[in-house]
């Protein structure tokens, strides 16, 4: 048996055991539940190397007035509580020539999204990662989130909604612009 296998098992164990003392269900349903948390959660931390190829731009098109892309939908997980935030990302590119794909766009924040992370690092990283791979003129990211750590704290002053934006290039300069993409957000 490998030690990264004996180590899962003992983490199931624990956490079994952590439950067990918590709630009332049989050790063997918590075994199982633990098992099946544990599966999850490794699933989703489980990050692929971000790759050109992940996040490439369409060779043969090319289109230089503001594209917004909305509503792309993301899980991550909140390094500072290991509990899940969730909502969606709203993106603004304003290319010089290359443009991406729309399931582009969806890789790259399931691809950052699949790991321990800070709402306003996720933030910037899709924003940094849009402006690199495109060499656009500029970028803006708005990311909208549920945390669940605030909810569970907080049941009843639980924050709802918590908004981030990143921008590069002509979006950090030009506020008309920011503004325009805010209100072609939906």
């Amino acid at each position: 048996m490998t030690n990264k296998k004996v180590s899962v098992e003992l983490t199931q164990e624990y956490l079994a055991e952590f439950l067990y003392q918590n709630v009332n269900l049989p050790k063997e349903e918590l075994l199982g539940i633990s098992k099946k948390f544990l599966d999850q959660l490794s699933k989703k931390l489980k990050t692929s190397d971000i790759e050109s190829s992940i996040f490439s731009s369409l060779e043969d098109a090319s289109h230089t007035q503001p594209i917004y892309v909305n509503g792309l939908k993301f899980v991550s997980l909140c390094k500072h509580h290991l509990m899940p935030y969730f909502g969606s990302v709203n993106i603004a590119v304003m290319p010089k020539n290359k443009i991406a794909g729309i399931s582009q766009f969806n890789k790259l924040i399931e691809t950052l999204s699949n790991s321990l992370s800070l709402q306003e690092e996720l933030t910037k990283n899709i924003c940094i990662r849009i402006n690199e791979a495109l060499d656009a003129d500029g970028v803006f990211v708005q990311l909208k989130a549920n945390h669940l750590c605030s909810e569970i704290k907080n049941n009843n002053n639980a924050v709802s909604e918590i908004v981030t934006t990143y921008s590069s290039g002509i979006y950090e300069l030009d506020f008309n612009l920011r503004t325009e993409a805010t209100l072609n957000f939906s």
